[in-house]
């Protein structure tokens, strides 16, 4: 009998510790759940810093606050769950990361598809424009073609869809965009000449802008007949 006395004491006094292990293993089966979509929000977290990078988002006082947020919090999160090592700081970890982590990666999603259209609008419609005006006046009339067609496609290039979409489409289409840009500057050239098209593209061209490079050129490719005056 004492024999058995002294060995449920032994028990007794290992029991708390019995007890925190089941609780701390419980809680690591719960955390594992909640982990489960962490691959999902690692990719999320890696394409909103490369569509920042991409769009050069982070220029303003606004925009490096969501950038530093998101970056904070997912340091923050990480630290947590790697010093994790009782059931309390397991579950302070899981409600970091369901919690401010989850917040800080929904700001900071919405912020870059808003600021992408913006971005997608200025790059975009003046490549369209451009493009409609090369074909109209009938001057590098299949490399207007290809820009319109681009313009087009990056306009209507929405914030919709998975963000590493988003992302891989926005390089996709900004890559395009470079390279008809020099198609465009080896083609029509820079200075006065470059100069009048864009503008024209962007009515706002005026009678002071024909420099004799401009109307050489006009002349050269034809077009002098195709523009008319009128005043504002």
């Amino acid at each position: 009998m004492a024999d058995n006395l002294v060995e449920l004491e032994g028990l007794l006094e290992k029991l708390p510790e019995a007890v925190e292990r089941r609780r701390f293993g419980d809680r690591l089966s719960h955390s594992m759940e909640a982990l489960r979509a962490a691959e999902h929000q690692i990719a999320r977290l890696n394409a909103i810093l490369d569509l920042a990078d991409l769009t050069e988002f982070g220029e303003t006082g606004t925009q490096r606050e969501v950038i530093g947020e998101l970056k904070e919090e997912a340091f923050g999160v990480a630290d947590a769950l790697e010093t994790a090592s009782t059931e309390g700081e397991l579950r302070d970890a899981i409600s970091y990361y369901e919690g401010s982590l989850r917040a800080a990666l929904a700001g900071a999603d919405k912020s870059l598809r808003m600021h992408w259209n913006s971005v997608a609008a200025d790059k975009f419609r003046p490549l369209q424009l451009l493009g409609d005006l090369l074909e109209r006046i009938g001057v590098a009339a299949d490399l207007g073609r290809r820009m319109q067609d681009c313009g087009k496609r990056g306009l209507a290039s929405n914030s919709g869809g998975p963000l590493p979409e988003i992302v891989a489409r926005a390089r996709a289409l900004l890559s395009e965009l470079e390279a008809l840009q020099q198609e465009r500057a080896r083609t029509i050239g820079a200075g006065d000449v470059g100069s009048f098209i864009n503008a024209l593209a962007e009515h706002r061209a005026n009678l002071a802008m024909v420099t004799p490079d401009v109307r050489a050129w006009l002349t050269q490719n034809e077009a002098l007949e195709r523009f008319s005056v009128a005043p504002r």
